[in-house]
């Protein structure tokens, strides 16, 4: 599409953009036959094409795909206590719409041309500036009791390391356009399934682990509540993602200390140099950590450069798209080119900066009075009570219960738990919960 995600999700906020988002695609068209009648695939895939369609076929077949996973629902609803929210028409148009790269499979019965199943794939990529892998942020909870309640163990990053993987990849963009991509983490965006729905995302999984451009080394999903398992079972973790932001009396000291900084006396400095003396404000471009490195003149080229500095060229370019959308590894740059250079992956310092914006948290051990748990502390009582005023009710005088947690020291941060697909200006109380789910991918020798 022509439009940007940021630009025509904005759009929506009333009725008649939405309609006239509906009606920029193609009609959406149920399918001619009934869906109940649709044979689930066999396990073997026997009697069953795969097929991979361009992003125009996709759109065409909404209607189906609505009716297939309302069926699959439907099932699934049949055999068990409960069942997920299917996906929604809109949602899915919206990926097909705009993922790119648009990765995707159809599988249909060879009899009879049925749609039984369908999964897509795309780079991952988040609207939010401040969006964070951490699994080890108080605002997430990944030991929840999906697992457990199969007579299971649930499968989440316990010690946090699979959430300073992803966040110490690759990343750059511009949160109000294109967003912020992640080019070495796919993505399952859509998936439903009559029996192959295994069988589908292991096909993404092999390919993804064979194909070297876009070189994915991530795979991750976003689950819903029952289907957590499912994931878990094609070796998937559930991870961490938050917004973190600046605590409010944070920003506000930021700016007084701006504005105090602005009208100290400059000498004799006139008042149009002293404005013209004031940095720009802030872009709204973000990426990982990189520095920057000046061509010297050299005879040549990008991908000789990116040996000589030690980086992959995928990454170099990658990372100066923003500006030089049409760099390649034959172009050789004139002097004094400003490139943009990843830094090396460093999970060691994205550790320490997730934990330098966590709260730091205790665990009352067992039953005591407040004022015997902050001697143990080594705290005054009244400064571990002004920490906790969250806590209903707290007073110096109150008796602790075991496993009640207190913040022993606050950051200048604080943390939300991610709601996937979605933008800054939306209500978070009204998306519904992201459980983030990712896996290794094992790099596959090609030719």
């Amino acid at each position: 599409s022509g439009l940007s995600r940021r630009s025509w999700r904005g759009s929506r906020s009333t009725v008649a953009g939405m309609l006239a988002r509906r009606f920029a695609l193609p009609p959406v068209h149920e399918a001619k036959y009934e869906p109940r009648q649709i044979p689930n695939a066999a396990p073997d895939m026997v009697g069953t094409a795969i097929i991979r369609p361009p992003r125009e076929i996709w759109l065409t077949l909404l209607g189906e795909m609505v009716q297939m996973v309302n069926e699959a629902l439907r099932r699934r609803a049949s055999c068990a206590r409960d069942a997920s929210k299917p996906l929604s028409l809109e949602y899915m148009a919206d990926r097909l719409d705009v993922d790119d790269p648009l990765l995707g499979y159809l599988a249909v019965s060879r009899e009879d041309g049925w749609l039984q199943g369908f999964v897509t794939c795309t780079t991952f990529t988040t609207w939010h500036a401040d969006f964070r892998w951490d699994s080890l942020s108080p605002a997430v909870e990944l030991a929840t009791d999906h697992g457990e309640s199969q007579g299971r163990t649930p499968r989440v990053d316990e010690d946090g390391s699979l959430a300073d993987e992803l966040q110490a990849q690759l990343h750059a963009g511009d949160p109000d356009n294109e967003g912020v991509v992640w080019p070495r983490i796919a993505e399952l965006s859509l998936l439903g399934a009559l029996g192959c729905g295994r069988w589908l995302v292991q096909l993404v999984i092999d390919v993804l682990e064979s194909s070297s451009e876009p070189p994915y080394e991530y795979l991750v999903a976003q689950a819903t509540d029952n289907s957590i398992p499912f994931y878990e079972r094609m070796g998937f973790v559930r991870v961490g993602a938050v917004t973190v932001t600046r605590r409010k009396k944070e920003r506000v000291a930021e700016v007084e200390a701006e504005e105090e900084e602005e009208w100290k006396p400059k000498g004799k400095a006139s008042a149009k140099k002293r404005k013209a003396e004031k940095p720009p404000s802030k872009a709204s471009w973000v990426a990982s950590p990189h520095s920057t490195h000046r061509t010297d003149g050299a005879d040549e080229t990008v991908a000789q450069i990116a040996v000589r500095l030690g980086v992959p060229l995928f990454d170099l370019i990658f990372l100066n798209r923003a500006k030089l959308p049409r760099l390649s590894g034959e172009d050789r740059l004139k002097r004094d080119t400003r490139l943009l250079v990843p830094a090396p992956v460093d999970v060691q310092a994205v550790r320490a900066g997730s934990a330098s914006m966590r709260d730091e948290w205790h665990t009352v051990a067992a039953d005591m009075s407040f004022k015997d748990c902050a001697r143990g502390l080594g705290m005054e009582p009244r400064e571990l009570l002004r920490l906790n005023t969250h806590i209903k009710g707290l007073q110096v005088s109150s008796e602790l219960l075991q496993g009640t947690r207190l913040i022993l020291r606050q950051s200048a941060h604080e943390a939300e738990e991610y709601c996937h697909w979605t933008f800054p200006e939306d209500d978070p109380a009204n998306a519904e919960p992201s459980y983030m789910m990712a896996r290794r991918l094992r790099r596959r020798p090609t030719g």
